[in-house]
């Protein structure tokens, strides 16, 4: 049945129809985007942007309307970023230390407990393929490629260990870089919220992961021979205890570099 014309002029008016949150979103994004705004210059710029937009819905403008000469007003975000860069160039670079310590952090972070876990995780797979998943000769007979083959590649291929270490922190940095593991990075902000909630949080994982680093060392060359090429007992609590105070001086500048006031924006 033929739709009649009123009908498509309704859909047409809806699939065009324009969401202030949505485009106050979409223009907030692009100030993230932008690296010479610091997060409590995005939020001073959205209140003026907000502020404006009321001003100018009360005297009969649409909210399109409104919006975008707001958006005249307050001015383009590559603009404003060129113009706080001028007036403070020192909190710019503020805000560009504390995420490079927060990358920084990560890494070393990952390259921990994580790290030990994947390690394992890639031995115990090349442990696996060594026995051939203990298949029966008649089925393996028929397997075209030997699972042995494959865990001598593992074994000479370091590029194998590479992708063990490096692939899940990519793929985690790009999936809280685009917004789509929220719980996680709700408990990222929440951890972020105040110098104080998050010195403590760091503080006891650093206590945490050294005390187990410590404690591994002690079971495994506790009571070893000295061997060459293996450290020593004493030698490795002195790297773990050297490893933690770099840790914790790591994490007193990003304490030091957080903005004040709340959690870091999300970089784009």
């Amino acid at each position: 049945m033929a739709e009649s014309p009123q009908h498509t002029v309704q859909i047409m008016e809806t699939r065009s129809r324009f969401d202030l949150k949505d485009a106050i979103e979409g223009w907030r994004n692009q100030l993230a985007a932008q690296p010479g705004l610091t997060p409590d210059n995005r939020r001073e710029l959205e209140t003026h942007l907000q502020d404006s937009i009321a001003t100018l819905r009360r005297s009969g403008l649409t909210e399109e309307e409104s919006f975008w000469l707001a958006c005249r007003r307050v001015g383009q975000p590559h603009q404003l970023a060129e113009e706080f860069a001028k007036v403070d160039p020192v909190g710019v670079w503020r805000d560009r230390l504390f995420w490079m310590a927060i990358g920084i952090g990560v890494i070393r972070l990952w390259f921990g407990f994580p790290a030990y876990l994947l390690d394992r995780l890639r031995f115990g797979i090349i442990r696996l393929c060594a026995v051939n998943f203990h298949l029966p000769d008649w089925i393996l007979f028929y397997v075209p490629l030997r699972t042995e083959w494959i865990t001598e590649l593992m074994l000479r291929n370091q590029v194998f260990g590479i992708l063990f270490r490096w692939v899940p922190l990519i793929c985690l940095v790009a999936l809280l870089a685009t917004g789509r593991i929220g719980r996680v990075l709700s408990a990222l902000r929440f951890f972020f919220k105040t110098r104080a909630r998050f010195l403590l949080t760091a503080a006891a994982a650093l206590a945490v992961y050294y005390g187990w680093a410590v404690s591994a060392a002690i079971r495994t060359l506790g009571d070893a021979a000295p061997t060459p090429g293996i450290p020593s007992l004493d030698f490795a609590i002195q790297l773990a205890m050297g490893n933690a105070i770099i840790s914790a001086l790591l994490v007193g500048l990003i304490a030091w570099l957080m903005p004040i006031g709340g959690a870091p924006a999300q970089q784009a």
